[in-house]
């Protein structure tokens, strides 16, 4: 399995009655192939239980875990979502979100089946959800995409694919 980090913008709600604060984020776009030649073939990613680990960072700078996630696929909008749920012991964290200092979460996935096409896109057929992460800054214009990256072991797959397509090209073309 090959680790994907695909991250995107968190919207706040105010709920007039309550109150209360909705933080939800979009998570992952589908069927788009997003800046880094990723794209996920529909609803491929497993999510396995109610609610996920709410990590900053992905746990690189820290590790702490500053909530709570729950995942879901929206077929209207053909996205995954996140509901946040930050922990009472990261108020500062909850703070930034509702007054808008973060504006990005990433999706943490396993992809354990896909293929890469002859453009060099790789094809998400399934993938295991890892997590959720609020993280710093954005990437993908397409997809609103705070940072998207591959496993280095995916990333040389691909570029090791790109090439041997190429050569295949440029050995056709000679012979015909």
């Amino acid at each position: 399995m090959k680790l994907i980090q695909n991250s995107l913008t968190v919207q706040t709600q105010l709920n007039e009655e309550t109150g209360e604060v909705k933080i939800t984020a979009i998570a992952s776009n589908v069927n788009t192939v997003n800046d880094n030649n990723f794209y996920l073939a529909g609803d491929v990613i497993e999510i396995q239980r109610d609610l996920y680990p709410f990590l900053y960072e992905h746990g690189y700078q820290t590790s702490e875990l500053i909530g709570d996630t729950h995942v879901y696929y929206d077929k209207a909008e053909n996205v995954y979502k996140a509901d946040l749920f930050p922990y009472e012991t990261a108020p500062n964290i909850k703070n930034a979100l509702e007054r808008g200092a973060f504006s990005d979460v990433s999706i943490a996935y396993l992809i354990d089946d896909y293929e890469i096409l002859e453009n060099g896109v790789i094809y998400v057929k399934h993938a295991l959800l890892r997590e959720v992460s609020l993280v710093i800054t954005g990437a993908d214009k397409d997809a609103k995409i705070s940072k998207n990256s591959l496993s280095d072991e995916l990333e040389t797959e691909r570029l090791e694919f790109l090439k041997k397509e190429k050569e295949l090209k440029e050995l056709k073309a000679k012979y015909e």
